[in-house]
């Protein structure tokens, strides 16, 4: 893609005439050279202007065009040039809610993450309850399975009384007696006391890494022909279970679905000052007992940014988990990568720095990854240190696109392929185009 302008005029701009092309481009001068009046004021201004013609002229916004209508840039002609993307300065967020998990597009996944994949604690008796479709189960089983021997049980009676008498009669002529357990010890053969609850477990199957995948679908089909919706599942001492519906797997207390927007929501108890209702976390109650690697939401959040990454890229996950876990690392990486690893999830954004809000809006920008869209940056280095700057510009090389920043710094313009030099002062005595070529061209020129 090359950009051609010709005829630059706006404010002190001389008449110029310039071009942009592929790759990284570097725009330098003094302050009031005339940068921000190519870049911004013309280049960008023209780019935004065409875009919300091309909508103006659609019915739904025919009767709002006026509002919206912006004046040309004062330039003879611009070529070439297509939607444009700017990541300015001055970005801080004044929203007293809004943090770096909200503005970076990572709470929302995170709730859905719960929600979805979260482990609940019973409200009634505290077990963990992990609910599972039929073929969520059989990847899960397949995958675990590589790591150690595993004994699978189908749990058909949970804590209910009786002495079902008849259903043990049923279950003895198609299983042995070996592999019938009853209150989670193998069953002698005795009348069930009918006066109290039982439990009542059918050995499947012993499974490892030698189990074909075609087995554990044959071992999970069968608990479900058995009307089975919880499995157990032991490796030694360790019990495990998993569950198709909604309850719990030792109480059997039913529960209330969990939707992704009870992780964003204020306690109605204590308006987020934490309460018994909601175990001190100040989420809706729902929410302040759901799981993900040992953590709630609340202390995820608390989370660096380099730490978030670290647990996620360790969590050993479900095959229907991959896409949307796959996108939360993506987020973390973007933000590790222009240097942001140290902040915590939970970081209000009016507390950020300027330099540190447009990271924020770069690492959105390698995460959109726009196909044929201008960035344009304006001075991506400033408030950093030089051994920051040092590791943050090789991602100017990840976003596509032409990429074109204004920049002050050595440092910062040297990643750059081509570079645009104006001056050569300030107000009337800039605006014009010193220097126009690659970076090794302009080290040795006297700009």
């Amino acid at each position: 893609m090359e950009i051609e302008i010709k005829g630059a005029s706006e404010n002190n701009l001389k008449n110029i005439d310039v071009k942009f092309t592929d790759g990284l481009t570097v725009v330098t001068g003094i302050s009031g050279s005339g940068k921000s009046s190519l870049i911004f004021n013309t280049l960008y201004h023209e780019s935004n202007r065409r875009l919300i013609e091309l909508f103006g002229y659609s019915r739904k916004w025919s009767s709002q065009r006026s509002s919206y209508k912006l004046s040309p840039a004062k330039v003879a002609s611009i070529t070439g040039l297509g939607p444009a993307v700017a990541v300015g300065q001055n970005l801080i967020n004044r929203n007293p809610s809004s943090t770096l998990a909200t503005a970076s597009g990572l709470h929302p996944l995170l709730r859905l993450l719960y929600a979805r994949f979260g482990v609940r604690k019973c409200p009634n008796c505290g077990a963990d309850i992990i609910v599972l479709t039929q073929d969520e189960i059989l990847n899960y089983l397949f995958g675990i399975v590589k790591e150690k021997p595993r004994v699978v049980y189908s749990q058909l009676v949970n804590n209910s009384l009786g002495s079902h008498k008849t259903l043990l009669k049923l279950l003895l002529e198609q299983f042995s007696l070996g592999d019938l357990f009853i209150d989670d010890k193998k069953w002698d053969g005795l009348q069930l006391n009918p006066n109290k609850q039982h439990k009542i477990f059918i050995k499947l199957a012993q499974i490892d890494s030698s189990t074909s995948f075609d087995d554990v679908r044959d071992i999970v089909l069968k608990s479900h022909l058995l009307g089975s919706n919880i499995l157990q599942i032991n490796t030694g001492k360790r019990v495990e279970k998993v569950s198709t519906v909604k309850s719990c797997v030792e109480c059997g207390t039913w529960l209330k679905d969990i939707e992704p927007k009870y992780f964003h929501m204020v306690c109605p108890f204590c308006k987020r000052k934490g309460c018994k209702q909601c175990n001190n976390t100040g989420i809706h109650p729902f929410a302040s007992s759901v799981f993900f690697s040992g953590l709630l939401i609340t202390q995820l959040l608390t989370y660096s940014v380099k730490e978030a990454l670290k647990l996620f890229e360790d969590t050993k996950i479900l095959a229907s988990t991959n896409r949307l876990l796959s996108e939360i690392i993506k987020r973390l990486t973007a933000l590790k990568d222009v240097g942001l690893g140290y902040l915590t999830l939970n970081r209000s954004s009016p507390t950020l720095s300027r330099g540190e809000s447009q990271r924020v809006r770069i690492a959105l920008t390698l995460i959109n990854q726009l196909e044929d869209v201008l960035h344009i940056l304006d001075e991506p280095t400033i408030g950093q240190h030089v051994t920051n700057i040092i590791k943050f510009l090789p991602i100017f090389h990840k976003m596509p696109g032409p990429v074109i920043f204004v920049e002050h710094d050595r440092i910062a313009a040297s990643v750059a392929d081509n570079a645009i030099d104006l001056g050569p002062g300030a107000g009337s005595s800039g605006g014009s185009i010193i220097f126009q070529g690659s970076l090794s061209e302009l080290w040795e020129t006297d700009t």
